[in-house]
Formats: structure tokens, sequence, C-alpha cells
């Protein structure tokens, strides 16, 4: 998740296809799949998953793009042509875990609106399925 989403894509594509935000997507987004793909089978069309990044995919030449939130426009990709997928966000991390790690960052970043965005935290709780989903097409 994450990290390998963007290290997939710095790899394959370039480090140009990965970009540092001007701010970090943090919180509970909602998630919109912008594309039926075996991964999403039997999950919501919008749900809500746990982020916290400051890179991100930006180019999608070479990728299917699967999923976005308002924040972030490549939440989820598919490799064309390849079995290979990443995800932006962590289905991983439920809200308790979530808030945290935002509590425990906030002071060394100087963030001082955690506890506004820990308040709105909304997790569909779809990590299950989608690791299902995934072993499925191994």
């Amino acid at each position: 998740m994450c990290f390998g989403h963007q290290l997939i894509v710095h790899t394959v594509l370039g480090r140009e296809c990965v970009k540092r935000r001007s701010k970090p997507e943090l919180g509970w987004p909602e998630i919109r799949i912008l594309k039926k793909n075996k991964l999403f089978q039997g999950i919501s069309s919008r749900f809500f998953s746990y982020s916290f990044h400051f890179d991100e995919v930006i180019k999608s030449f070479a990728l299917e793009i699967l999923a976005n939130s308002n924040e972030c426009k490549i939440q989820a990709y598919k490799l064309k042509n390849k079995d290979v997928w990443g995800i932006q966000f962590h289905p991983e991390i439920n809200i308790e875990t979530g808030a945290q790690i935002l509590r425990e960052t906030a002071s060394s970043f100087r963030w001082n609106n955690i506890e506004e965005i820990i308040k709105k935290a909304n997790d569909s709780n779809i990590g299950s399925q989608l690791l299902l989903n995934f072993l499925n097409e191994l």
C-alpha cells in the first residue's frame, strides 16, 4: 500500500511519475471506483479508507486508473496489460490506529487540526475483501 504503490510507478515508469504534494492527504477520504476491476469486486463504488501520504502518483500513460479521491487522482491503478496493482490508501489501518498515527505525528509537522480530522473519521472496512480479491488474482 501507499509506498509500494508509488515505488512500482517510480521503478517501472520513472521518478517523474511520482511527486511530493504541497500538503499531505490525511484522514479518511471518500474513494471512488472509476473502473470495474476484479480488485474491487464486492466493494461499493464509493467507500472510505484511511489515507496518510505526502507523495503520489501523477502520471498515468501506462496505468489503468481504478480509483480516485477529491485530493488524489490516482488512489488505485493497474499496470496496463500486467497483473500489477497499486493502492494509495490504507485499508489495513482502522480508525483507532489511524487516529493514533495522526496524533503521534501531528507535533512533528506542527499540524493543529488533527482532532478535527479524527472527528470526521469514517472507515468502510474493505480491507479483508480487498485482500481476498487480490489473493484470488494470484
